[in-house]
């Protein structure tokens, strides 16, 4: 696992194929980091995620999606991805398919986020959600079966954002 003290450390390919993206990219800004798959009895949170991103964007709220194969081979071709995503209006920024399971094969990022202190354990199925604040730190993290836009994630970003 990369040693680090943020979310700033790691990159990841965009979804769309090309050079790796510094997460970088996002420092100073509240993200939610959900891995996603196209073809999961969660996919329909697609439709929350894209509308949280709307609603929030403008305060410098960001939704990263990270595709998963993970659990049950549920994650999709980039063409299923980008069509699901087209169909749940979710234009958040999505990353190609990353493996989020603890072992060889686990993105750097996900063994960072699995490994936080009073945070810890392994992601068990798709759409597990990672708030991460201003300062690329992880806030708080929620299972699949928590809706995205239920009182206690929406809470947490409203406070991570200052109100």
């Amino acid at each position: 696992m990369q040693d680090a003290n943020d979310i700033y450390a790691f990159e990841a390919v965009p979804l769309s194929g090309g050079a790796p993206v510094s997460l970088a990219k996002y420092k100073g800004q509240v993200v939610l980091i959900v891995n996603v798959a196209a073809h999961c009895g969660y996919t329909p949170q697609y439709a929350p995620l894209g509308e949280i991103e709307r609603r929030y964007g403008a305060k410098g709220f960001h939704v990263l999606g990270f595709v998963s194969d993970d659990f049950g081979r549920q994650g999709g071709t980039v063409e299923e991805v980008q069509s699901c995503s087209l169909e749940n209006r979710a234009t958040f920024d999505q990353f190609d398919t990353v493996g989020v399971k603890a072992g060889p094969g686990q993105h750097p990022l996900f063994a960072w986020l699995t490994t936080r202190p009073g945070k810890t354990g392994e992601a068990k199925w798709n759409f597990n959600k990672w708030l991460v604040g201003k300062d690329g730190k992880l806030i708080a993290r929620w299972a699949s079966g928590d809706a995205p836009d239920g009182a206690d994630i929406t809470k947490a970003i409203e406070g991570a954002l200052g109100g």
